[in-house]
This record gives structure tokens, C-alpha cells and sequence, in this order.
């Protein structure tokens, strides 16, 4: 059921759907995309079926997430680097999160009072890529239900390698924030799909 979810609201609906960047995406013989928000990896799989060479980072809270994506994918998925934290602005922080399904894609750290709670640790998006030595990223989405703005404050170097940004929004300060942080970086906004926002890198910007 969650798989049929994330393909109603991504591609049914076209969050995602964009074609300057599948064209940025199938054309290039190595892509790198850094999808923040793996859930059950449907965005995962649609990057790599738009260019099999692609090189995917997913970045999620929920160990599980990256299990259910590797288990679909199958092997090998030498293709699929996974990477578990939750995205903030500063590193090493122990933050307690509270749950109910691990597959859920409104898992939040805001959210309180559920069946299941653990820790895990903080990570800003520049350390978490900083041992992979990325010269470029193609693309990335961004969907960490609200958290997105408080992320893209720690990535002030990952933005700077990056062509296209997919943002989904969950609130008027999540857009406000992210909007600031993007535009200052050097972004402006291409398109918007329901509650997404797509950003291009400005060509007048290295």
C-alpha cells in the first residue's frame, strides 16, 4: 500500500515528473542524484530507470527504509548508496523520534507520541556526502516531512555542485526557509507541482 501512495502522489499526481531534468538526468554517462527521503525508494528506482548508470544517495532516518529499498532493487545495487541520519544543521546530536510504521512516508522528527520511539543521530548534508568526494550532483530531492529548510542549512557546500533541487513542502516555513536558502545559493525557481518546488541552479552562478 505504501508503494501504491508514493506512486499516486509522485508520479500520478507529477510531483517529480519534470522534463528538463529527465533529459538532465538520461543524457549524462554518470548522474548523481542525492534523494533525501528514501521511504520505499519509488523516486530511488525511477532515478536509476532513467539512466542505469545513475549514482543514487539516499538519505532517510529509518534504517528500514534503506532494508525495503535494497530488498526491491535486488542485486546487484552496487548503484544505490544508502546513508542513515537525520538531516538537520548541525552533526552528532542524539534526537529521540517516535513512530508508528518505519515505512511511513510522515515519519517526522516533529512527530510525538507513537507506538515506537529511538534514537538517531543528526547529520548536516555536506558531512554526510563529505567522504564520497562528489564533484557534481545532478539532482536533489529533497522530502523530509517539514524539515527540509533546517537540512538545506547544512549544505551550503552540496548546493554549490547542484544543478536541480526537488523540493516537497509541508508548511509556509518550510517553503520560506528553503526558499531563502536556494535563492542566496544562487537558485531560481523553474516550476512548482502541487506542493513541490523545483529549483535550477542560475547559469550566471559557478
Amino acid at each position: 500500500m505504501a508503494e501504491v501512495l508514493n506512486i499516486h502522489d509522485n508520479f500520478a499526481k507529477g510531483e517529480i515528473r519534470h522534463d528538463v531534468i529527465e533529459h538532465q538526468l538520461e543524457h549524462p554517462e554518470h548522474p548523481v542524484v542525492v534523494d533525501c527521503g528514501v521511504n520505499v525508494g519509488i523516486t530511488i528506482r525511477w532515478w536509476h530507470y532513467l539512466n542505469h548508470n545513475a549514482t543514487v544517495f539516499g538519505i532517510d532516518m529509518m534504517a528500514e527504509a534503506h532494508a525495503f529499498t535494497c530488498k526491491r532493487i535486488g542485486e546487484p545495487n552496487d548503484w544505490y548508496i544508502p546513508i542513515t541520519c537525520a538531516l538537520s544543521a548541525s552533526d552528532g546530536k542524539a534526537l529521540s523520534i517516535s513512530f508508528d510504521d518505519p515505512l511511513s512516508g510522515e515519519n517526522s522528527v516533529a512527530t510525538r507520541q507513537r507506538t515506537h520511539t529511538r534514537t538517531v543521530a543528526t547529520a548536516t548534508l555536506d558531512a554526510s556526502l563529505a567522504e564520497y568526494g562528489l564533484e557534481r550532483i545532478d539532482v536533489l530531492k529533497m522530502d523530509i516531512e517539514g524539515s527540509g529548510a533546517e537540512a538545506l542549512k547544512g549544505a551550503p557546500q552540496t548546493l554549490r555542485k547542484t544543478r536541480f533541487v526537488i523540493f516537497e513542502t509541508h508548511g509556509r516555513k518550510e517553503i520560506s526557509g528553503a526558499s531563502d536558502i536556494l535563492h542566496a545559493a544562487g537558485f531560481e525557481l523553474i516550476d512548482l507541482r502541487n506542493r513541490t518546488l523545483i529549483y535550477e541552479k542560475r547559469t550566471s552562478v559557478a
